[in-house]
């Protein structure tokens, strides 16, 4: 046996002895890598992931430890472990006014085996009284081959009670789109792959993704991102979320939202996620880029005389002076509304001419500048 086998023989029966002892001990860390909204350039949420810092071997890559503990059937324990920190970690932004993005966390296929993973995180996060929709559950495609009952079942369970189910590393396994079909998802994680070798055939299929992704409402988020050219394709394809060094690889919580603030990016208000959440519905690769896949289905025709207004400020109220909101909506609240449409005969001859140039260009520069 070569030396280095060896050390692989060595290091797998150490990670199996001492697996409970780095749990208790919390060798085992949880660290966060930012993920941020493409249109703001804030960051929107976290991915949480498993780091092993041994006082024998030091700092352990995933890679060593999370196959052994699946070979050998004790994944559940590890990702069991961190859900009830991730859990703790946010009930303690929730106390002392901290960072309050969801955060994603990566389940093992083996955990809906070996475990009632799903009552392991209801438990959690009842035990810790946070929101469900602040957790994302992140299943990757190759979970879903050959067991089709066992993560149908678990999918609609969790997304039923509130968590928001995405697929992780979409488009590195062979059965991407029959998942799509059989499955139903909240987001896609597109495989950093794609983005490996940035030409136009790369990006020429990033572009389909996004559109068809759009197209039967779901988001996207591309990880792997380290270039401000690669961020500004995403970002001009309607990619909603992008996650990759360019904004800070994975750390620990106070050193990673250290490190997004430094680089100058903002922390996105809860108040604000449900207004991006719906703009990214909203599919610039169409030819109805301001309609949602929803609006979509019941277009009978290219145009829509029907406004919809998510979000307004100040500068859009002068604007469209004239317009009483509380006769509109019934509601003193101008800011934050939901989707109750507007005739355009309601606006202002101004406001009408700027919806009308926005049509006709893509952009309005006078809006903007309102």
């Amino acid at each position: 046996m070569s030396e280095l086998a060896t050390r692989d023989v060595s290091l797998e029966e150490y990670i199996m002895d001492h697996l409970d002892e780095a749990i208790e001990k919390e060798y085992i860390k949880v660290f966060y890598q930012p993920v941020i909204r493409t249109v703001s350039r804030q960051l929107c949420g976290l991915e949480a992931l498993a780091r092993w810092e041994d006082p024998v071997w030091g700092l352990l890559p995933p890679e060593s430890f999370v196959s052994v503990l699946e070979k050998r059937r004790r994944i559940h324990d590890l990702d069991a472990f961190i859900v009830r920190k991730v859990c703790a970690r946010y009930r303690d932004a929730m106390l002392n006014r901290g960072v309050l993005v969801p955060v994603s966390i990566n389940l093992s296929r083996l955990d809906y085996e070996l475990c009632d993973i799903f009552n392991v995180v209801e438990s959690s996060v009842t035990s810790y009284k946070i929101p469900r929709k602040c957790l994302c559950i992140e299943i990757t495609e190759s979970a879903l081959n050959d067991r089709d009952a066992i993560m149908r079942g678990a999918i609609e369970q969790f997304r039923g009670a509130g968590y928001q189910v995405w697929m992780d590393d979409f488009g590195s396994g062979y059965s991407s789109l029959n998942v799509l079909k059989d499955y139903h998802f909240d987001e896609l994680k597109v495989d950093m792959w794609f983005l490996s070798d940035f030409h136009p055939r790369s990006k020429q299929i990033l572009s389909s993704i996004v559109h068809m992704a759009k197209e039967i409402d779901i988001q996207t988020l591309v990880e792997g991102v380290e270039t401000e050219e690669q961020f500004q394709f995403l970002l001009n394809i309607g990619c909603e979320k992008v996650q990759g060094y360019l904004f800070g690889q994975p750390r620990p919580y106070p050193d990673c939202i250290r490190q997004v603030l430094e680089r100058g990016v903002s922390v996105e208000a809860p108040v604000h996620r449900k207004y991006y959440d719906d703009l990214g519905r909203l599919n610039v690769l169409s030819a109805t880029p301001f309609l949602s896949a929803v609006d979509r289905k019941n277009l009978s025709s290219g145009r829509d005389d029907d406004v919809f207004l998510l979000f307004t400020n100040d500068a859009f109220d002068e604007t469209a002076s004239g317009v009483d909101w509380n006769m509109v909506f019934g509601i003193p609240e101008k800011r934050l509304f939901q989707h109750e449409p507007l005739r355009l005969q309601q606006f202002s001859g101004h406001m009408i001419r700027l919806l009308e140039e926005a049509r006709e260009v893509g952009k309005c520069p006078a809006f903007y500048s309102a």
